[in-house]
């Protein structure tokens, strides 16, 4: 979400709130509501405004502002963020991982062509994610899987899933889980694919899984060992405005 103002800048929210839509992570009603991630200038160099005046502006008008934490350093951000990795928590609460602030800056004399700078003007804004895979990229894989199955009139049984998604014993447990509960109940997956009910179907499986069934299902099954096409190289081309998050 983005609103352009008279003052040439650019504001950009994250609607969390799960009776509108539901995402990885659950938000309580208490913690519902709009975060501010930036501000921008509208120019055409990406530039986003410091941390304390984002954090100044979302206190003034009532939105919620997103933790920060600084560091001098690339080694100390990736030090910071494995650390994190571990639990998947910070400030006791659990999260998928970290959206880094940084800006360009000039190569360092001696520098070779292969470590230059990115194509970027010195002293512009740049961002980078840093995602935490366990649990919360299988978490995504199950809310995909399961928008797949319903993406189709027919049984869900017909629906050709890639091979990639499969790796995952518990994928193939959950896979098999998911289908049963469609072909018994579909009407409990009204909305799902609006982003309703993506939290409780998912506990809904944990829950199962930690009975006599789902731990003897998961036992007799073995991490796939189907090959996936690995990449040799990957062009990325940004198709969206810098800093928007989306």
């Amino acid at each position: 979400m983005s609103l352009q103002s008279q003052t040439n800048d650019a504001y950009f929210w994250k609607l969390c709130d799960d009776d509108f839509e539901e995402h990885v992570l659950a938000y309580p009603p208490e913690k519902s509501g709009l975060y501010l991630h930036g501000i921008n200038e509208t120019r055409k160099e990406f530039l986003t405004l410091p941390t304390h005046v984002i954090d100044a502006f979302a206190e003034e008008w009532g939105f919620w502002n997103t933790s920060t934490v600084v560091y001098d350093s690339l080694t100390k951000v990736k030090q910071f963020t494995d650390e994190i990795a571990k639990t998947g928590e910070w400030k006791g609460e659990p999260l998928e991982g970290f959206v880094v602030r940084t800006s360009i800056i000039d190569p360092k004399p001696g520098t070779t062509s292969r470590d230059k700078r990115p194509p970027y003007p010195t002293g512009s804004s740049f961002f980078f994610k840093v995602k935490f895979d366990e649990p919360y990229m299988m978490y995504r894989e199950w809310r995909e899987i399961t928008k797949s199955l319903l993406s189709t009139n027919g049984s869900p049984n017909d629906v050709k899933l890639p091979m990639s998604k499969m790796k995952r014993k518990e994928n193939q447990v959950y896979l098999k889980w998911v289908k049963n509960e469609i072909n018994t109940n579909r009407s409990a997956f009204e909305g799902y694919v609006r982003g309703k009910g993506i939290i409780a179907t998912r506990e809904r499986f944990l829950r199962w899984l930690d009975t006599k069934q789902g731990r003897s299902d998961l036992s007799n099954l073995e991490e796939s060992d189907r090959a996936v096409k690995e990449f040799g190289k990957t062009i990325i081309v940004p198709v969206g405005i810098p800093g928007c998050g989306e």
